[in-house]
């Protein structure tokens, strides 16, 4: 079940996305931890193409975390 936050973040996405050509943006891209799921969904969701997989990037809470770099070009 979606969250407010995760709801609002969606819809804020969203617009990025569907209005990038008014905004002129070349390139949209998101950084997201491996193990957020709900993320990943939402990102591809939008058209977001999975460019990266950085393993153990991060050092969270004592633990290494995995990375996905997501991105949508104005053109796709």
């Amino acid at each position: 079940m979606p969250t407010i936050a995760t709801d609002r973040l969606s819809q804020k996405l969203h617009l990025l996305c569907e209005s990038k050509e008014y905004f002129k943006y070349h390139r949209i891209y998101a950084r997201l931890d491996a193990l957020n799921l709900g993320s990943k969904k939402l990102v591809e969701k939008l058209g977001m193409r999975q460019e990266a997989h950085l393993l153990q990037n991060e050092y969270v809470n004592g633990i290494w975390s995995d990375m996905y770099i997501y991105a949508i070009l104005k053109d796709e």
